[in-house]
């Protein structure tokens, strides 16, 4: 599957709130890519690869930006990610 098509899933699954000030869209849904990599629940894609870790989950520092995603939503759906990462 193409990055794109992987990023497009990412977009329809969670379809985060949009607000004056959130995190960064691409940031946000790279990440969410590489983690349903990560668990398994996509196939791994060339530039979007890396392991996702509980390291950099609990360490992340997500850019707000203006048109930016909800954090509180980000910031909920990361931490159940959280826990299917070994």
């Amino acid at each position: 599957m193409p990055a794109f098509s992987l990023i497009e899933e990412v977009q329809q699954e969670h379809a985060f709130p949009v607000r004056w000030r959130g995190y960064d869209r691409r940031q946000v849904e790279s990440l969410v890519a590489r983690i349903w990599i990560t668990v398994g629940q996509a196939e791994s894609v060339p530039g979007l690869d890396r392991p996702v870790t509980r390291d950099e989950l609990t360490g992340l520092g997500l850019y707000v930006v203006l048109g930016g995603y909800d954090m509180p939503a980000v910031d909920q759906a990361l931490s159940e990610y959280l826990l299917m990462i070994t």
